[in-house]
């Protein structure tokens, strides 16, 4: 008597389905979310991502790029080779702090409030938690803006030079040059005629030079 055909499909529907169940835990133990309690500092190797369940995951970054959540997060764990003993962490992420972006827009940022954004419309802004920003805008200009009662410091970080605290032109330097060269000595009276010759050079005198807030160095 042959098999009745209905009990061997149900036998196939069975033996497929717990194929099917063998292979999605397999693949469930290989990918998985998982909460991060801490990153290590990595210095000079890998970081580690230490989970809740006391687990070490070792966190793949890219060339060139190292971050640390300034407390937990989340990632992807990965179990490559199906080895769920040498399991790893990737797009570890921990949004607090998050600067608003615009379609296109680019942005490295920390949780202290620094932002470097690389905007849609082709500037780039670099902020510091205090307010200072450095702004290459699209239009080739470069602003720098200090903050409040502070300076904006132009040179190498050697000694300040004294009162030089404007920013100054080419043709500014020339106008100095042409007044001073212009100068014809007349004995102790020499001194005199040179600061006379200086500040007529300039329509708001000299002294307006030394009340920009930026400060030239050495």
């Amino acid at each position: 008597m042959s098999e009745d055909r209905s009990q061997s499909s149900r036998r196939r529907r069975r033996e497929i389905e717990h194929v099917t169940e063998d292979l999605e835990q397999q693949i469930n133990s290989m990918i998985e979310w998982e909460n991060i309690a801490s990153v290590s500092s990595g210095d000079g190797d890998a970081p580690t991502a230490d989970t809740d369940d006391d687990d070490d995951l070792t966190v793949l970054e890219p060339y060139g790029f190292s971050s640390r959540p300034d407390g937990s997060g989340t990632a992807i764990a990965l179990a490559p080779g199906g080895d769920t003993e040498a399991r790893v962490a990737l797009g570890v992420s921990s949004p607090g702090g998050r600067p608003a972006t615009d379609a296109g827009d680019t942005a490295m940022w920390s949780v202290a409030g620094h932002t470097i954004l690389l905007d849609n419309d082709g500037g780039i802004t670099i902020e510091a938690k205090d307010g200072q920003v450095i702004d290459l805008d699209s239009n080739g200009d470069i602003i720098l803006t200090p903050k409040a009662g502070s300076k904006a410091r132009l040179g190498g970080g050697g000694a300040s030079q004294p009162g030089a605290k404007a920013t100054i032109t080419r043709s500014e330097i020339q106008t100095f040059v042409t007044a001073i060269t212009a100068v014809v000595p007349v004995g102790a009276d020499t001194g005199a005629l040179i600061v006379a010759a200086v500040t007529a050079a300039f329509l708001g005198g000299v002294a307006d030079l030394g009340s920009s807030n930026v400060e030239l160095l050495e």
